[in-house]
């Protein structure tokens, strides 16, 4: 079975289109010099759970309980 490049495999049961998620990128704190000022080399994934049409209600309400 070919996978789609645009979802992520949750499990066999959940798969979330990259549509839905918003990454971010920035700047990282801590050591590392001054190349870690100017590199974006954190990342802050976005994911709407209350929102997703992608999770079934039951693992919805347990991530939102």
């Amino acid at each position: 079975m070919q996978e789609d490049e645009n979802v992520i495999v949750i499990n066999q049961y959940v798969r979330i289109p990259l549509a839905e998620l918003q990454f971010r990128f920035s700047t990282s704190s801590g050591p590392g010099g001054q190349h870690v000022n100017r590199s974006a080399t954190r990342v802050t994934l976005l994911f709407d759970v209350a929102n997703s049409p992608s999770l079934p209600e039951a693992a919805r309400a347990r991530l939102l309980a």
